[in-house]
C-alpha cells in the first residue's frame, strides 16, 4: 500500500514538473516572439505596434520603452535634417568669402608670423 502511495506521489509530481516545464516554454516563446515583433517595428521605423502584443504587463513595459525610443529617433532625426539645412544655407555665404580669405592669407603671409 505504501508503493502504491509512493509511486502516485511521484507520478504526481512527474507529471507537475512536466506541465511546469510545458507551460514556461510556451511562456517563453510568446514573450520572445513579441519581443523580436516589437524590434521588428522599431527597425522598420513603423510607430505603431501591434495590439496583440500590448496586453501583457511586462510586455506593455516593453512597448513603452520602445515608443520613447521610436520617438527619440525621430526627434534626432528631425533635428539632423534641420541642421543639415542650416548648414546648406550658411554654406553659399563660406564658399563666396573663400577667395577673399585666400587673399588676405597671401598678402599678410600669416605663416611667416607663426615661424617665427
Amino acid at each position: 500500500m505504501e508503493i502504491i502511495i509512493i509511486i502516485a506521489v511521484t507520478a504526481a509530481a512527474i507529471v507537475c514538473c512536466v506541465l511546469t516545464f510545458i507551460f514556461s516554454r510556451r511562456y517563453l516563446l510568446r514573450t520572445f516572439n513579441a519581443i523580436d515583433t516589437i524590434l521588428e517595428c522599431i527597425l522598420a521605423k513603423d510607430a505603431e505596434f501591434p495590439a496583440e502584443i500590448t496586453g501583457e504587463s511586462r510586455i506593455s513595459k516593453l512597448t513603452y520603452k520602445a515608443r520613447r525610443i521610436t520617438d527619440m529617433l525621430v526627434t534626432e532625426v528631425a533635428q539632423t535634417n534641420e541642421e543639415k539645412e542650416t548648414i546648406r544655407s550658411v554654406l553659399p555665404f563660406f564658399i563666396d568669402l573663400l577667395p577673399f580669405a585666400c587673399t588676405l592669407m597671401v598678402v599678410h603671409k600669416p605663416y611667416r608670423i607663426l615661424t617665427k
